[in-house]
């Protein structure tokens, strides 16, 4: 049976649902609002919540659009961004034109209890929105929930602004509106150049897609126990990524272990490749054709203490547990080395070693061990070919 861990709808999905849906409510009472009161200020305030508005979109459709390894990802992404901004650009435009009427005619702001009042509320329904997301989705996925947190806040920022012009105007100081509208337009087009910067992102994939491969090669691979790895699907939505990899995993591994495996490449590849918006890893069990097994040997050549100077290291075949080769390694490092233990561990995993027989292990190179996945075997009072063959039948043949 294959291991699969994914980006869960709990974790990350449906809290974006919830977020698109406060925020599409929050797009329908600010355009109620500038439609009613005529205010630059606020049209300007409506264009850059749809230019805010496009992240979140990305982040919903690559969630549940690439979880399904949709080829079309992307270009959905770009499609819909691209109507978000024409849409801001559009109420932009009419701002700018309220605007220069303000200046040269003078403002007429009409329903100042739509114009007061709706962007408090909006400023509070927002503020709570962000913490919301940043602080309800795992903590794995910080660069995701702080993107989508950072352009939520631009809400905030805009509406703050927004309602400084009718706020004097209603005190009858209508000549100030225009220019605090022209702040407001100001913000508005540096989230309009972010959204642009996100339709332009695409651009990045096959920079992702190279981390990506140094990933599989540099650090998966590296460890003895996966046997392989590859890509499945990767793709973008706006800035969020969307990455689907499975490795074969050697089926002489506890199931402890293996599970290990597959949350170690889970969190390596959150952390390494950043605002990930859905994520899968599936292990498959694999059984391999043949397997490296350290042992540590003392100097009366029985089995001893791990690491020790001396280490065997065999390789067998699996299927019938002949010999196929074996190694001396000396572990005796220099007497400055900071880590001689986590080294010693090092040094024989990059030889493909996925066992190691000892006596006693120990505690830094265990550790050690544990980030390698190579799995601990003890005997006591062994020697060299009798541990040798216990390890073959209790390992090899199950």
């Amino acid at each position: 049976m294959d291991l699969i861990r994914e980006t869960g709808n709990r974790e990350v999905g449906f809290k974006i649902l919830v977020v698109f849906l406060i925020t599409v409510g929050i797009v329908f009472l600010s355009f109620i609002t500038a439609f009613l009161s005529g205010s630059p200020s606020i049209y300007a305030y409506v264009a850059t919540i749809f230019f805010i508005e496009s992240t979140i979109l990305n982040g919903l459709i690559g969630f549940y659009i690439g979880k399904r390894n949709s080829k079309s990802l992307s270009k959905i992404s770009i499609i819909l961004s691209a109507i978000s901004l024409v849409i801001g650009l559009i109420l932009l435009f009419n701002s700018v034109t309220l605007v220069y009427r303000g200046f040269t005619d003078g403002v007429t702001i009409k329903h100042f209890e739509f114009a007061l009042t709706v962007p408090i509320l909006l400023i509070i329904i927002t503020y709570i929105t962000s913490e919301y997301i940043e602080r309800k989705i795992p903590e794995e996925y910080w660069q995701t929930s702080r993107l989508l947190g950072d352009r939520i806040r631009g809400v905030i920022s805009s509406s703050g602004v927004a309602i400084i012009g009718p706020t004097i105007a209603f005190f009858g100081i209508l000549t100030l509106e225009p220019v605090f509208a022209v702040f407001v337009v100001l913000y508005a087009i540096v989230e309009a150049i972010r959204t642009v910067k996100e339709i332009l992102y695409v651009k990045n994939k096959n920079v992702l897609i190279k981390t990506l491969d140094d990933v599989i090669e540099k650090t998966f691979k590296e460890i003895p126990s996966i046997l392989d790895a590859s890509v499945n699907y990767i793709d973008v939505s706006g800035k969020f990524i969307v990455v689907d990899v499975e490795a074969d995993v050697s089926s002489l591994l506890e199931e402890e272990y293996i599970e290990d495996v597959r949350d170690f490449m889970y969190i390596e590849l959150l952390s390494r490749l950043g605002t990930i918006i859905f994520l899968r890893v599936k292990v498959k069990r694999i059984t391999p054709s043949e397997v490296y097994v350290a042992i540590s040997v003392s100097e009366d050549g029985k089995v001893g203490e791990f690491p020790s100077e001396d280490v065997k290291i065999v390789k067998l075949d699996v299927k019938t547990g002949d010999e196929l080769g074996e190694e001396d390694v000396n572990l005796k490092f220099d007497e400055y080395e900071k880590i001689p233990y986590a080294r010693a561990v090092e040094t024989i995993a990059k030889k493909g070693v996925s066992f190691i027989i000892a006596k006693e292990f120990n505690d830094i190179a265990r550790n050690a061990t544990r980030h390698w996945f190579i799995r601990e075997i003890k005997v006591e009072g062994e020697d060299f070919k009798d541990a040798l063959a216990k390890f073959k039948k209790a390992i090899l043949t199950q």
